[in-house]
């Protein structure tokens, strides 16, 4: 047993415990800086001494600023997981404490204080490895963070005992991950992933949290993280699994193909380690909507969780059916639930109605893998995002994701094409959050779409109206097929009478006629926000130097293709009929987007950058 009375002494490598200056964390990204943080970070608004944040009083420190977050640092020997209990007493009423540990995981919900009064909280906490967003390499830091955040609120002492205990592991992405959140602390502007807040709940055993930003049922695996989970996972842990959101966006990955394969797979390892598993459907972004219907995107993956879960007998929580009924419900108040500008990460407020329907479900469905470790007694209130305040505090940018060195373990730094690749990385191309590029594979005609929209800066567009029979709506790449059918961003021979063949290999012709429509669609717009800015008579021209007409849907592949090559967007040497590789395609975009001038620009508005720190 080791106890640990709280000061105001900070913490040092040396001594092993003591709070944590925000001012001093280090790391390169706030994502890296918040992991030596207990999942904060300190806003660049907060002007103050970090100092002056909290007092000394008879009953232990005390927070004095308001929206401020005391963070504790705890070192321990081993892995494993550890009972911790917090004691404090209040020396003025308290409302709205809450205490957080790990990676800023909730486990004590707006507790109230009246002064004089004493509380003791006990939970369980699981210190592991870690694999962070952004990175291969694994962080092996053996620390336990103990955060309490409300203005007055106390803490006395800290007792930690190393206890083996069943342990609630996570797989997942962004929408459950444990996300960063800045200090001083504001609900409606903390980007939330639902599983944060499941320890709240959760009596008699740890949750560790593997869900990571990107990450698809193939990337989990791909990426270490389920390595993690697989060597520590013991019979009667629980393994909750929600993926969806990253798996839609590969062909490779279909709901009743590659992603129910993964779910199987999932299910039947844990299983083979005496766990025991729980499929969660992916929770709704907030809906889409035509002249017929409001739907989900995320429809057939909850559908192939379902038939998962009946085919393997294994518990099904139906999170997105919940969610996508409670956003068509209440229409635009459901922004309200979500990150400013977003429709897929939620914020704190919609973290906890996800979290719980989870927990309502578990019960009244009496789902034992995880009702023998919660209690309704516990619930996270589910708050009106009314309650607070909306206005949140100026941040200066600061670097973001794609100013770090490319992360992805099967890009060769001696490689020729490394440099334009960096480059492509910087222009936001890649997905910073999987450490996979896989660029000598073959680039599938529809997956080239959401990198090509990247590169010209322009958006897909819903509903899509039906041009090709193999593509439906409910499809992520229905709105890019719809834009280059609005758009003639292809000519007839490379669309295709009445399919698209998403899935088929690109031939390098084919890339040329994307290309090159592509660049007179997006030169054309230029042209026109010219002219209308100018109010001058607008006259369509050329811009290739062979004269061709910027109507492009007349190109044919070929013609493009020697376009292609004087542009050099394709080597010159090429042969239109071979099988374009990720990596040609991607050095070929870069080059378009130095002809273009577009790397400034923002990336288009369906592009989810995933929010990583």
């Amino acid at each position: 047993m080791a106890n640990y009375v709280v000061s105001e002494e900070f913490y040092a490598s040396e001594r092993g415990y003591g709070l944590v200056d925000q001012k001093m964390v280090e790391g390169e990204t706030n994502n890296e800086k918040a992991l030596n943080n207990g999942g904060w970070n300190l806003r660049s608004s907060f002007k103050g001494e970090y100092e002056s944040c909290f007092a000394t009083v008879s009953d232990g420190v005390k927070i004095v600023y308001d929206r401020q977050v005391l963070i504790y640092r705890i070192d321990v020997s081993e892995y494993g997981t550890y009972e911790v209990t917090v004691r404090g007493r209040a020396d003025s009423d308290i409302r709205g404490m809450k205490i957080w540990t790990g990676r800023r995981n909730l486990v004590q919900d707006s507790m109230s204080l009246k002064e004089g009064e004493e509380y003791s909280k006990t939970f369980y906490t699981n210190v592991t490895p870690y694999i962070p967003a952004l990175t291969s390499v694994p962080m092996m830091t053996k620390a336990i963070y103990i955060c309490i955040s409300g203005l007055g609120a106390i803490v006395r002492d800290i007792e930690v005992n190393r206890k083996d205990v069943p342990v609630i592991w996570i797989a997942g992405d962004s929408t459950l991950t444990d996300q960063n959140a800045g200090t001083p602390y504001y609900p409606y502007g903390s980007c939330t992933g639902w599983a944060q807040l499941l320890q709240a709940f959760v009596d008699g055993a740890a949750v560790s949290n593997h869900a990571h930003s990107g990450l698809t049922t193939n990337c989990f695996k791909d990426d270490g993280h389920w390595d993690i989970v697989r060597d520590r996972i013991k019979p009667g842990d629980v393994f909750v699994i929600q993926f969806g959101h990253n798996d839609q966006k590969r062909r490779n990955l279909s709901a009743f193909g590659g992603y129910k394969n993964n779910l199987e797979y999932y299910v039947d390892e844990v299983r083979k380690r005496g766990g025991r598993p729980v499929i969660v459907s992916p929770i709704s972004r907030i809906p889409n909507c035509d002249d017929i219907e409001v739907y989900s995107l995320l429809e057939d993956y909850a559908s192939a969780c379902e038939m998962v879960a009946e085919e393997k007998e294994v518990p099904c929580i139906g999170l997105h059916k919940m969610t996508f009924g409670y956003w068509k419900k209440i229409g635009k108040a459901s922004h309200d639930y979500f990150c400013r500008g977003d429709i897929t990460h939620t914020n704190e407020y919609g973290a906890r109605l996800a979290v719980n329907y989870i927990v309502e479900e578990v019960l009244d469905e009496d789902i034992e893998e995880l009702s023998d470790y919660i209690t309704g007694s516990n619930m996270v209130q589910i708050l009106n995002p009314d309650s607070d305040t909306k206005n949140l505090p100026v941040e200066t940018p600061e670097g973001g994701m794609f100013d770090i060195e490319m992360p992805y373990v099967d890009v060769d730094k001696n490689a020729d094409y490394y440099e334009e690749l960096s480059k492509g990385f910087k222009y936001g191309l890649f997905d910073p959050c999987v450490m996979h590029l896989h660029p000598e594979d073959e680039m599938p005609r529809a997956q080239l779409l959401m990198v090509l929209f990247k590169a010209l800066r322009i958006s897909g567009t819903r509903p899509y109206l039906g041009r090709f029979k193999d593509i439906n709506k409910h499809e992520w790449d229905a709105g890019y097929i719809q834009t280059i059918v609005n758009d003639g961003i292809m000519d007839d021979e490379t669309a295709g009478a009445e399919c698209f063949r998403p899935d088929d290999a690109l031939t390098v012709a084919e890339y040329s006629s994307f290309v090159v429509a592509g660049k007179y669609a997006v030169d054309k717009k230029k042209q026109e926000k010219n002219q209308k800015d100018s109010d001058s008579t607008f006259v369509v021209r050329s811009v290739d130097s062979k004269g061709v007409c910027n109507k492009h849907q007349y190109l044919n592949k070929m013609q493009a293709f020697d376009i292609a090559r004087e542009m050099g967007v394709v080597d010159a040497v090429a042969d239109s009929n071979a099988i374009i590789t990720r990596a040609q395609c991607y050095i070929g975009l870069v080059r378009l987007m130095d002809i273009l001038n577009v790397a400034e620009m923002e990336l288009p508005d369906d592009v989810e950058v995933h929010p990583v720190g």
